[in-house]
Parts: structure tokens; sequence; C-alpha cells
């Protein structure tokens, strides 16, 4: 084979290497760097996408108390209230005895915030907008944010089967989740048992169309506005008729005292009833029928029964309960 020799000073591999170790000399001449690209701070803020005109129940439901709205609304659509069986809070003594054998007692009860948890509603509906962990300062909401999430989830996995309380490991799970106290594990076992034995489970086993938190978003005008409403929630459990004229839906409540009277429970839950039976017969369904499953008050005649409140409405009912619910928006 021919061999070719080459002349180092005309660029070889050794000529650009003593090249690129020759060190740059700077000349003086002036010479211009570039501003760097002006870009603005990152926010601290969570993003929180503008709100203006939509609003939820919760939202308006502090407006709504003891107004005429709300007593009109129960008037015309309230059904029922089945009567709670009152509940002892209890207190466990203990008892010790010193080196000296003197023995002295104290005791392990409720403290004040375990009793507003034990007898406060949780947040209406409004655990379904947090994003954020689920554990606060409000175990009252915690407890509600873990059985609605195990609800929904007995719902989403049941298939062709019954439906069926989750399974301890699931509900373990998500009490870690929830960062609920022994006690507070123990309210939410009682409470899921009450639920799936309870008669209105059993007749929400019978719609084949079952859904578990069924979300909206309804335009609403507003009387002396050019700007419409927006009225958007969740309904905990939907389920409907084959035909697809009737609805039934139900609203889980945890907590709730044992004393509020029928009269009460009839007002209380009225205008959260109208919001979710007018979303649903704006779009064609002829009658809603709504129950408030209060899931830790158990039934005066029957224990393992939670206590219910019911209402009824139709579709000729719409443009009242829009009325109502406008309104109470606009008054606040």
């Amino acid at each position: 084979m021919e061999s070719v020799e080459t002349d180092e000073q005309d660029g070889g591999d050794d000529a650009a290497t003593k090249d690129a170790k020759e060190p740059c000399v700077y000349s003086g001449e002036a010479f211009a760097i570039p501003a760097p690209e002006s870009r603005p701070r990152i926010s601290r803020t969570p993003y929180a996408p503008a709100h203006d005109g939509i609003f939820s129940y919760s939202s308006i439901a502090e407006a709504s108390h003891g107004s005429d709205v709300v007593r009109n609304l129960a008037a015309r659509h309230f059904v029922s209230a089945d009567e709670s069986e009152a509940q002892q809070l209890f207190t466990l003594s203990l008892i010790e005895t010193d080196e000296g054998g003197e023995t002295r007692g104290f005791e392990r009860g409720w403290h004040e915030a375990d009793l507003v948890a034990a007898t406060a509603d949780e947040d209406d509906g409004a655990w379904a907008y947090r994003k954020a962990p689920c554990a606060d300062s409000d175990k009252a909401t915690d407890l509600g944010t873990a059985f609605h999430r195990l609800a929904q989830y007995a719902v989403v996995t049941r298939g062709y089967s019954s439906l069926a309380k989750p399974s301890a490991e699931r509900i373990s799970f998500m009490a870690r989740a929830c960062k609920l106290d022994e006690a507070q594990v123990g309210r939410l076992n009682e409470a899921l048992d009450r639920w799936f034995a309870s008669d209105i489970a059993n007749k929400m086993r019978e719609f084949d169309d079952l859904r578990a938190e069924v979300s909206f978003f309804l335009q609403l005008p507003v009387e002396g506005s050019e700007n419409p409403a927006f009225l958007e929630g969740e309904i905990d459990l939907f389920g409907l008729s084959d035909d697809g004229r009737r609805a039934m839906v139900v609203d889980y409540k945890t907590g709730g005292r044992a004393d509020e009277t029928e009269g009460e429970l009839a007002e209380k839950h009225v205008l959260q009833a109208a919001c979710y039976a007018l979303a649903i017969m704006k779009q064609g369904i002829g009658s809603v029928e709504a129950v408030f499953v209060r899931v830790e008050r158990p039934r005066a005649d029957a224990f393992d029964q939670p206590q219910c409140v019911r209402y009824r409405f139709e579709s000729e009912d719409i443009a009242e309960l829009a009325q109502a619910i406008t309104a109470t928006y606009a008054s606040q």
C-alpha cells in the first residue's frame, strides 16, 4: 500500500492543537455585553382563576339562614325528617396508684374541639373543591372527606355487584390519608356501617344508572344585572330511573346535633336541595327526590339506620327555584 506523507504546517492535527494552546490577547477595544432578558419574578401566590359570577351552595348558605326564601322553599318542598336518637358523649375515668399507695383519678374525656367536631356539620360539599391534602384544623370536615371518598369508591368499583362497604384495608388507608385519630376512625366505621346497611342505600342500589360525585355548572340570570351568574356544585350520589324521568339524589352529612327539630332540619338543607334539583331538572328530568343522610345520627326507632331529611321537586318548580337561588346570591 502506498504511504501518504503530510506536512505539519498544512493544518494537520498537531498544528490545530498548537494553535488552540496559544493564549488570546485582549486588544483593548470596547465591546458590548447584551443585557439579560427581563423576566418577571415567579409569584408565590397559589394560582386561583377568576371566579367572579360563579358560586356554589356553600358560598350562599350563610346568607340564606333564617330568610323568607328558605322558609318558603321548606314550606313547599319539605317531605319529612326522621327523629334522631340522642347519644351521650362519654368520659373515661382512669385510676392510678402511686408508689405511696395513694390513688389518684383523672379523666380522659372529650376536648372542646372534639365536641365541636362531633356535633358540627361538615362544610356542605366543600370537600370536593379542595385540592390540598384533606387534613386540616377542622376534624369534622376531615372525617367528612374520608367518608365521601370511601362512599364514592364503593360506587365507582361496584360494577355489577351490590353497593358494599369498602374493605378494612381501604378504610385504613383513607383514615391515614386524612390523618384521623383513633376516635375518628371509630366514628368513620360506624357511619359507614350505618350508611351501607340503610334503607336508603338499598333503594339507591336499585338504580342501574348510579353515579358518585356528579358535577354541574348552570347559568342563571340575575335580576337587575346584565351579567349572568353560574351555579356550580357536585352531587354526592345520583340515581336516574330507567325512563330518564325521575332522579333521586343523596347528600351525606357527617356530624350534626341530635337535638335539631324537624322544622330546623327542614330549613337547614332545603336551599342545597333546591340547587341540586334545579341543576337536574334543567336537563329535562321531570322530578327529583333529594335525601340528606345524616350518617352519624341514628334514627330514634332504629339505631342501625341514619336520620334522613327528604325533599321533593317537580319540573313546574324550576322558575321558583331559580328565583330563590339567584335572590339569595344577589343578597350577599
